[in-house]
This record gives structure tokens, C-alpha cells and sequence, in this order.
């Protein structure tokens, strides 16, 4: 990029857009500059390109034709930009979008822009928009909103769905996931959700994650207990959560990543046993000081297991001794016994953890 280029390289992956930008240095740009994935001799267009300020229509059109030149191009909005989103009608082909526009209100525009594969829609500080605009979405596969409830059962008519990432959400139910028989991951932070009997079921549900939600019981995880294909479970953060007995059910023969964090409730391991798949099980945080370790070395195929801290000396001793798997740590990462990589590791997430490319491209909140 040269030093009189009107574009912002922030990275090799991110172009920024100013309202002074030349239209057709951006088009020429894209045409002309492919990026290297890391470790792959495959190419592939910039990430994204984003804008924080009103721009003027022709520059809008240049990313429009940016994005049906190069499909894969992410589109961000953020900060001062145009929150009536009137300037998506000049972007009919873009796949990849992320609004994170406080003052944004209505989304009603997104219907231009009916192609779209991922979504990501930032808290807004005023009225939220409806999200009735998602029944014209219907190619959506990944979707993360933040606090957006208004409209929330137009996901029932989203048949491609495939990620759902819900940030400080006022969604009161999941019940419109019923019938997303595609839905894999499921992240839901600072919410309120309480009862996942409507997901209980959903046959290709592999990773879920649950961060902070008020109240909630081992009882009330009972709908997460009976995921019959669920391989990633990541919870974090809810000391009222005093079992891990809900995993007796369903998901028992398919758990295969668990990963905890600040569960300082939990009182036992007892369920862990009954895990008959666990290969990788991480703690992070207060965890059950005095609990009895005989479950965790009854996990009949548990490889690795982390503790950050809370390990009394005499089960240190214990696990040290009779643990079978090929990676323990204990105390601080204190490392006992290593083979190779680990899963579980401090906010690895569920995308981590399946090690799959399905997730929302920008996590809001």
C-alpha cells in the first residue's frame, strides 16, 4: 500500500474505508492484492471491509461491486457510521455482515441484502428493531445478536441455520429452535434462558456454550443432559449450578469436550464416570476442593485433564498415580504429564474445542 493510498490497510486481513476514499482504488485493490492464508498456499479476499463513518454512495457501490467480485469479503459497520443501513440496497450480493451501530433502529434494511451467510447484530441504545426481517434471510447459516428479543421467533424460518450466538439477550425462550434441525452451535451469554427442553432434541446440536445466566440450577440444564450428537459443552460462571448429573441422559454417549470455568457450586464429580466418550476435560477456576477424585480416573476414555487450581496435595498424589490419559496439570498449570495439544484450555470455546470453521465471523458484546 502506498503512503498516498486513500485506503486504511489495518491488516492483511482488514481494509478501513474513510468517506475520502477512491472508489476505484478499492475495486483495483481488491482485483490486484490477494491474501495468503497462513500455513495455506490457497488465496482468498481481504476478510473484511469495514467503515465507521457515512459514506458517500459511490464508495458504497465500489463495496458492493468489492463484494459480488469477491463473495468471501466480510462488510463491517461500526461507531459513526449510517445507521439507517439505507446504503445495503448497494450491497444486494454480500454475504458477511456485522453491524455494531448503537444508534442503529430499525433492520428492516437487511432484506436488501438477501444473500447473506453470516450476520452479527451489535446492542443498540435505543428501541431494538424487530427481527421479523429474518424470514427474508433464508440462505442464513450463522447468526449472533446482541440483546436483540423483538421478533426473535423469525428464527423458526431461518432453515439453514447452523451457529446462534445470543449476547446479553431478553430472549425469554428458545422454543423457536425447535425445529432447527441444522442448528450445530449454540452460545448464549448473560442471558436469561432457563429451560432447554425445546432443544433437546435437535439432532446435529455438537457445541454449546453457557456463560452467567442468573439462577440456573443442574435441574435446569436437564434439556442440555439430552443432546443426543452434543461433543463440546463449555460452562462458565454459574455458581448455582451444584451437579453435573444432568449429563447422565442423552449426552452421556457423545460428550466428548467439557469444559468448565468459575463453577464453584459444583460439589461432586459423580457424572463424570458415566461420560463414556470424555476424552478432554479442562477446570478452570474454584472447582469442588474436597470432591472425590475416583470418578475422574473412572472416565473410561478421559486423555487429558486441567485443573488451574484447587487440587489438594493428596489428590495431586492420586491423580499423578493412577491417571491414565496422557495430559494432566494441575495447580496453577503446573504440567505433571504432556502429549501433544489440549482442547480444553481457558476460553478455548466450543469452535476450539470441534476444532470446526462453523462460528459466527464477528462475536458480539
Amino acid at each position: 500500500m502506498s503512503e498516498r493510498s486513500s485506503l486504511d490497510l489495518v491488516d492483511e486481513f482488514l481494509i478501513e474505508v474513510l468517506p475520502t476514499s477512491d472508489p476505484d482504488e478499492l475495486l483495483a485493490y481488491g482485483d490486484t492484492h490477494p491474501w495468503e492464508l497462513s500455513g495455506n498456499r490457497q488465496w482468498r479476499s481481504p476478510a473484511t471491509v469495514q467503515f465507521a463513518q457515512s459514506l458517500p454512495d459511490e464508495l458504497y457501490r465500489s463495496i458492493g461491486a468489492l463484494v459480488e467480485r469477491r463473495p468471501d469479503t466480510g462488510i463491517r459497520a461500526y461507531d459513526g457510521a449510517d445507521g439507517s443501513l439505507s446504503w445495503l440496497r448497494h450491497m444486494p450480493a454480500a454475504a458477511h455482515l456485522s453491524i455494531e451501530l448503537a444508534h442503529a433502529e430499525r433492520f428492516d434494511p437487511l432484506e436488501d441484502v438477501p444473500q447473506l451467510l453470516t450476520l452479527s447484530l451489535g446492542g443498540t441504545l435505543g428501541a431494538s428493531g424487530s427481527l421479523g426481517v429474518l424470514t427474508k434471510l433464508e440462505k442464513l447459516q450463522e447468526l449472533a445478536l446482541e440483546g436483540h428479543a423483538k421478533g426473535f421467533d423469525a428464527v423458526a424460518a431461518l432453515p439453514q441455520l447452523r451457529s446462534l450466538s445470543l449476547y446479553a439477550s431478553r430472549v425469554p425462550s428458545l422454543e423457536p429452535l425447535r425445529g432447527a434441525v441444522r442448528l450445530e452451535l449454540l452460545n448464549l451469554s448473560f442471558g436469561r434462558v432457563r429451560d432447554f427442553s425445546a432443544i433437546a432434541n435437535l439432532p446435529s446440536l455438537r457445541g454449546v456454550a453457557i456463560w452467567q445466566t442468573k439462577g440456573m440450577t443442574a435441574g435446569n440444564l436437564a434439556g442440555i443432559g439430552e443432546l443426543p450428537a452434543l461433543e463440546a459443552l463449555d460452562l462458565g460462571a454459574m455458581r448455582t449450578v451444584e451437579s453435573l448429573d444432568f449429563l447422565r441422559g442423552r449426552a452421556a454417549g457423545s460428550l466428548r469436550y467439557l469444559l468448565l470455568e468459575g463453577m464453584a457450586g459444583l460439589t461432586d464429580w459423580n457424572a463424570v464416570e458415566h461420560l463414556s466418550v470424555l476424552e478432554e476435560l479442562g477446570v478452570w477456576g474454584k472447582a469442588p476442593i474436597e470432591a472425590d477424585v475416583g470418578p475422574l480416573l473412572a472416565a473410561p476414555r478421559l486423555d487429558v485433564l486441567v485443573f488451574e487450581q484447587t487440587v489438594r496435595e493428596e489428590q495431586a498424589v492420586r491423580l499423578t498415580k493412577d491417571f491414565r490419559g496422557s495430559h494432566l496439570a494441575v495447580n496453577k498449570h503446573e504440567r505433571l504429564r504432556s502429549d501433544g495439544d489440549i482442547r480444553v484450555g481457558w476460553r478455548s470455546g466450543t469452535v476450539d474445542m470441534l476444532r470446526t470453521s462453523v462460528h459466527c465471523r464477528q462475536w458480539v458484546g
